[in-house]
């Protein structure tokens, strides 16, 4: 599991420390990616980071990260959410 603290002590930036797979992380880190900013999309079980990694093609990356009983996932880079 990935942590808040962990993060925070690694010294490199978000989208390094979560890498690229699906990855369980612990709640503190879920509220941060989405309160960096406001979120770009969020509904009971999954939410967006506000701001994009990425753009491809026109389009927009976002961090995604899902809740599921009460376990915090991060689900990787993906296009915008919010249609």
């Amino acid at each position: 599991m990935k942590t808040y603290k962990a993060w925070e002590k690694s010294g490199v930036d978000l989208d390094e420390y979560l890498g690229k797979e699906p990855v369980r992380i612990d709640e503190e880190l879920y509220l941060h990616i989405l309160e960096i900013v406001p979120s770009e999309y969020c509904d009971r079980y999954c939410g967006q980071c506000g701001e994009p990694t990425f753009k491809e093609n026109g389009t927009y990356y976002h961090t995604t990260v899902y809740r599921a009983n009460d376990k915090y996932f991060y689900i990787g880079e993906l296009p915008s959410l919010n249609h």
